[in-house]
């Protein structure tokens, strides 16, 4: 992972600055333009900001996910020269990938935390304890995606072609800029976005970053709807166990088929690459 790091920013003045530089522009970005410039707010109560926050939280895992994907889809036909040499476990690849961006994914949250001190109410996240749980999850759900495009890209070699316009369309149907529940989503979009693992995930950050007891009943009842924009599932202020068990199985899930699809796939990669 080191090495990856540093062949990312190879070149570069500021070298390993920027996994710092970048998420920290990118929150005073979504401040200056959510918060100042299209004047968004949830509501009554609530500091300038907190949209801001709530969508750069969203932001932030879906960065992780999806450069992870990008990257990994491609990485043993551009691994070949290793691929073919008996001795090197192929396996490792995705892994290796996954745990670079998890690291800036680690960072930009913590850049989230101090934009939380600064701009709400100076509290540190209430469900801390619960980061490390999702993140390792998270993890899991990508390697597992990981495993399967890049066995299958091997072979078909048009998908890495066809996935960054999977991710774009992916990326419109994740509440990254939209709450699971909310009077502006289409009933439509939101029966979508109850199938898509990507509003578990940041459902979960949200409530262990952005959200607290006090804040989630104001969002119950925000524009006269008695249900919570927040979450899919769990009543306000409640620890959200079924958006964890659902994620949870989303990449327990992904793992496995990810893992079965690679090892299945594995042994034509010497002749392919």
């Amino acid at each position: 992972m080191g090495r990856e790091l540093s062949a990312r920013y190879r070149g570069s003045a500021l070298g390993k600055t920027w996994l710092i530089l970048q998420p920290l522009a990118f929150l005073a970005i979504y401040f200056v333009v959510f918060s100042q410039l299209f004047q968004q707010k949830l509501g009554p109560g609530f500091p300038s900001g907190t949209f801001a926050l709530a969508m750069f939280c969203g932001l932030i895992p879906w960065i992780s996910v999806s450069e992870t994907i990008s990257r990994g889809s491609t990485c043993v036909l551009e691994n070949g020269n290793l691929v073919k040499k008996f001795a090197f476990p192929s396996e490792l690849l995705p892994v290796y990938l996954t745990g670079v961006s998890l690291i800036n994914a680690i960072i930009g949250f913590a850049m989230l935390v101090v934009g939380c001190l600064f701009i709400m109410d100076g509290h540190l996240p209430r469900l801390l304890w619960l980061f490390p749980i999702v993140l390792i999850l998270q993890g899991m759900f990508t390697i597992g995606i990981v495993y399967l495009l890049c066995s299958v890209t091997v072979y078909i070699r048009d998908l890495a072609q066809v996935l960054p316009m999977l991710l774009t369309f992916w990326f419109f149907m994740s509440p990254i800029f939209m709450f699971a529940k909310s009077a502006s989503t289409p009933p439509i979009l939101q029966q979508v976005l109850r199938y898509n693992p990507a509003t578990y995930l940041i459902a979960l950050y949200r409530e262990i970053f952005i959200w607290d007891g006090e804040k989630l009943e104001r969002l119950k009842y925000l524009k006269g709807k008695k249900e919570t924009v927040a979450l899919p599932f769990t009543e306000p202020g409640a620890i959200p166990w079924i958006e964890l068990g659902v994620f949870a199985a989303c990449a327990v899930i992904a793992l496995v088929v990810g893992l079965k699809v690679f090892h299945r796939l594995k042994p034509g990669f010497g002749d392919e690459v």
